[in-house]
């Protein structure tokens, strides 16, 4: 039995958390719980990276030796649209983590593929590449075009069909 619920069309129901969460979310911010189906669960992510949509704040590389980080700025929207927009800025790989903060640029859709990367704190517990895998394609089930997959246990690359 499916134990979500519509309170109305701009929100969905985690009957597990007891909460309505805006349309947006695929996932409960709080468990990880699918908002869409009782099958997908990435409660093995942090809290706040338990959906593809939210406030990010990005960050890169300043060189490629990785010895210090550049913050390109902070954005709302879906990860993989984000990214592969910000493609032509990442070195080496695009650095994500959930910010309170408002959104102060805006981006537009330019590449086809990108690597982005979570911090180490954004998972519960130690995985391996593969069980990393799984638990990126499992987040990212919904984003229609949109390829995942993971290049080691820290980063995954964005591929839009």
């Amino acid at each position: 039995m499916n134990d979500l619920k519509n309170k109305d069309t701009n929100t969905k129901y985690c009957a597990k958390c007891d909460n309505y969460y805006d349309s947006e979310y695929m996932f409960c911010p709080i468990c990880g719980k699918s908002l869409e189906s009782d099958d997908i669960d990435v409660s093995d992510l942090a809290e706040g990276f338990r959906s593809v949509y939210g406030r990010w704040e990005v960050s890169t590389y300043g060189n490629f030796e990785g010895s210090t980080v550049e913050k390109i700025g902070v954005f709302e929207g879906y990860i993989d649209d984000i990214a592969l927009a910000l493609a032509d800025k990442a070195v080496i790989t695009l650095k994500f983590k959930p910010a309170p903060m408002e959104p102060e640029k805006k981006y537009m859709h330019k590449a086809n593929k990108v690597r982005v990367s979570f911090p180490e704190d954004a998972y519960e517990g130690e995985k391996t590449k593969a069980e990393f895998n799984d638990i990126i394609n499992r987040l990212f089930t919904y984003r229609e075009n949109v390829k995942v997959n993971a290049t080691n246990i820290y980063s995954f690359e964005i591929d839009k069909k």
